[in-house]
C-alpha cells in the first residue's frame, strides 16, 4: 500500500492521527522529565514513615509497650487445662471469663494487687461484682496455679 493510493481525506486523517500522536508522546515524556523518579521514591517513602511514626505514637499514647505485651503472651501460657490462673492474668484474658467484662476485670486485679494472690479461687467472691452466681459461672474456667 503506498501513501499515493490514499485519497486526500484519508491523507489528512493519517497526517492529524500521526501528528496527535507525535505531539501526545512529547508531552508525556516531557512531563516524566519533570518529576524525577528518586523525588516520587522519596514521597512514597516518606509517607509510609509519616503512617508508622503515627502509629508508634497511638500505640504509646495508650500506654502500650513491650512489656504489656510480655505480660499478656505470659498470662495467656499460663493457663494451664484451658484454665485461667487468676494470679497472672491480664485485663484482656479476665474479659474471656463468662461475664466478665473490663471494670469487673481491673477490680479483680486491684484486689489481687492490694491483698496479694489468690489463695483458692473462692477467694474470688471477696472481690465486689462477684457474688455466688457469677462465681458459679467461672469456677471452671478459673486457677490459681
Amino acid at each position: 500500500m503506498a501513501f499515493a493510493n490514499f485519497t486526500t481525506q484519508e491523507r489528512l486523517v493519517l497526517l492529524f492521527l500521526s501528528t496527535t500522536l507525535v505531539v501526545g508522546g512529547i508531552v508525556k515524556w516531557t512531563k516524566l522529565q519533570n518529576t524525577p523518579v528518586l523525588q516520587i521514591k522519596t514521597s512514597s517513602v516518606n509517607a509510609e514513615m509519616q503512617a508508622f511514626d503515627r502509629a508508634s505514637h497511638e500505640l504509646n499514647a495508650t500506654g502500650t509497650d513491650l512489656d504489656l505485651v510480655k505480660t499478656d503472651v505470659q498470662a495467656e501460657s499460663n493457663q494451664v487445662n484451658g484454665k485461667i490462673n487468676i494470679n497472672q492474668a491480664t485485663s484482656v484474658t479476665l474479659q474471656e471469663l463468662p461475664g466478665v467484662g473490663p471494670t469487673l476485670a481491673d477490680r479483680i486485679i486491684a484486689y489481687r494487687t492490694e491483698h496479694g494472690p489468690f489463695t483458692q479461687v473462692e477467694d474470688l467472691t471477696l472481690v465486689r461484682g462477684i457474688g455466688p452466681k457469677m462465681f458459679e459461672k467461672i469456677a471452671k474456667t478459673i486457677s490459681t496455679d
